[in-house]
């Protein structure tokens, strides 16, 4: 099976911690890193080998086919990223969506 195709949606503390876990996996392949400061994103693709770098979740997505997604912004804006569907995001049509943390601030802001 080829390593799961990964990228990496904020290039934080998060993102870094996230991209540096992924990074180490034989099974894994960290594909592009998104911020919407690109100097962000390129920075940290380049510490983590990522081939890619973009400014807005919609350009990464048409860009690059991706199995797996992490989004590591801050909590208050998990929402945006996360409100595109698993399959829009992955290049599997049968790939699961996993949340660790809560997709908005509060349950009516997640609605």
């Amino acid at each position: 099976m080829p390593p799961l195709r990964i990228g990496i949606v904020g290039a934080g503390i998060m993102g870094d911690m996230h991209g540096r876990v992924f990074a180490r996996q034989s099974d894994c392949q960290l594909a592009a890193v998104c911020d919407l400061a690109l100097e962000k994103a390129q920075t940290l693709a380049g510490k983590l080998g990522a081939p890619a770098a973009f400014a807005s979740c919609e350009a990464m997505r048409a860009a690059t086919p991706l199995d797996v997604v992490s989004i590591c912004t801050p909590d208050s804006v998990h929402a945006a990223p996360a409100a595109s569907r698993a399959s829009r995001w992955t290049a599997r049509s049968a790939s699961p969506a996993s949340w660790r943390r809560s997709t908005a601030p509060s349950t009516p802001a997640g609605r």
